[in-house]
Formats: C-alpha cells, structure tokens, sequence
C-alpha cells in the first residue's frame, strides 16, 4: 500500500491518504467509547477487523484524541497540543503496517504535504484560528 501524509491548517490533524480502499462507504467514524453501535458498525465492513485493531492500537497511544475518521482512501487523525507528530507518526504508520495494508508492506508515495502560506494566510483573513 502506497501512502502519503498530508499536514491540516489545524497543526494537531494529520491525513494519511493511501491507495487501498480502506472503507464501502464516504466516511466512517471510530470513537474509542466502544459503544455496540461502533463495534456494529466497523464489523459491516469488508476490513472491519483490521479497521477496528488499527483504530485500537492508536487510540491507546498517549496523546492522541478519541475520534479517528475514515474516507474511502484516507484516514483522519487528531493529537493532543502537547505531543509532536514526529514521535506519534512512526506508531501510527507501523499500525497502518500491520492491520490495514493488504500485504503488509507500505511505502511512501510522495512527499508529506503541507499548507501552503497562502492558503494559511486566506484562512486567518476569514478568521480561521490557525
């Protein structure tokens, strides 16, 4: 699986698009309550296991926040202010590793990307906090 991280405007959201349908649908939403209707949820999927260990072994990483979304080809993470993407990312990634790429390899497609000063600028003219 291919995979590319792509920096928010907010500094604590991170996307890792990749190039394996992780998901049937648009969007999916793992919260780490594990509510019945989460677990139910992620079971419906054609990869609901992987989904599920890969949002568990995240989200018990000191430092991230409860949510974890998904798209067809991304996933959407959140951190805590206090904690740097440097030391989180490499858990992340070897998680994405283990559960979610079909043969167990990932590699990096392209370059991370980032906002670009213009578009940062744009935002705080619309009085975005970033």
């Amino acid at each position: 699986m291919k995979y590319q991280i792509e920096y928010c405007p907010n500094p604590d959201v991170l996307n890792i698009d990749v190039d394996q349908r992780l998901i049937r649908g648009s969007i999916l939403v793992f919260m780490s309550d594990e509510s019945d209707h989460t677990k139910k949820e992620f079971e419906q999927e054609r990869n609901g296991n992987a989904l599920a260990n890969f949002c568990q072994t995240v989200g018990e990483l000191d430092g991230m926040e409860e949510e974890i979304f998904f798209g067809r080809y991304h996933i959407q993470v959140k951190k805590t202010p206090m904690f740097s993407w440097e030391t989180l990312l490499p858990t992340i990634l070897d998680a994405l590793r283990t559960f979610i790429a079909k043969d167990g390899e990932i590699e990096e497609a392209a370059p991370a990307k980032r906002p670009t000063e213009e578009y940062l600028k744009a935002l705080r003219e619309q009085g975005c906090d970033v």
